[in-house]
């Protein structure tokens, strides 16, 4: 399957294939413990995308934890606060939007769904809404 998503270059009549990016997320520890991944939303969306990307072949992916008040990753980042995502360490991305835009990107260049709705469980989600509302009347306003 990841043969289907080998992005290939043509240059006259030769054909090679391109390096697969390399992509290294920063996401912030855990507080418990240094090296696990924190409560950080973003850091975990941003990583079960990447993961995604990667485990279909498209992109090489290495996530690495931080600790976000040492003075070696306030220095590497002028202080800008985590997920942040270096590409082929030379583009560095700390803005959610600018991470978001660049997988998205990165799935459309190499035709990969990621981010297409599933009809079927659009209609799950649908469904179980309207059966939760039938149950629960009076807290309809939460799911609103």
């Amino acid at each position: 399957m990841a043969d289907d998503y080998q992005m290939q270059q043509i240059n006259g009549d030769q054909i090679g294939t391109i390096q697969k990016p390399l992509l290294e997320l920063y996401v912030k520890a855990s507080g418990i413990e240094n090296r696990r991944i924190g409560a950080c939303l973003f850091c975990q969306e941003f990583w079960m995308e990447l993961y995604a990307l990667y485990e279909i072949g498209v992109v090489r992916v290495e996530v690495k934890t931080v600790n976000i008040n040492s003075e070696a990753f306030k220095k590497s980042f002028l202080g800008a606060q985590p997920p942040i995502m270096v590409e082929n360490k030379n583009a560095t991305y700390t803005d959610n939007r600018e991470i978001e835009g660049r997988i998205f990107h990165l799935a459309k260049e190499f035709n990969v769904p990621l981010f297409e709705k599933d009809p079927v469980v659009e209609k799950r989600i649908e469904s179980l809404y309207r059966v939760s509302l039938f149950y629960f009347p009076t807290y309809s306003f939460i799911f609103l």
